[in-house]
């Protein structure tokens, strides 16, 4: 397979602890972290990221603000 070029940051949990920590249970689980810094979407299992659905959340975080300081 070859690399993909994404404009966001992918982050990898090798030893397994932010499975255990975030209660992960379903291969693959992905998360959108909003601005703040919480999870603000959650998907378990495959999905489509073109879906209209995972587009218009991420639209949606996109549009939120940055919060203050």
């Amino acid at each position: 397979l070859g690399a993909l070029e994404v404009p966001f940051p992918v982050l990898l949990d090798p030893d397994g602890t932010a499975l255990r920590a975030w209660k992960v249970y379903a291969f693959p689980t992905s998360f959108l972290i909003g601005r703040d810094g919480r999870i603000r979407y959650a998907v378990y299992g495959a999905f489509a990221w073109d879906s209209p659905e995972i587009l218009a959340a991420v639209d949606t975080l996109l549009d939120e603000p940055f919060p203050s300081p």
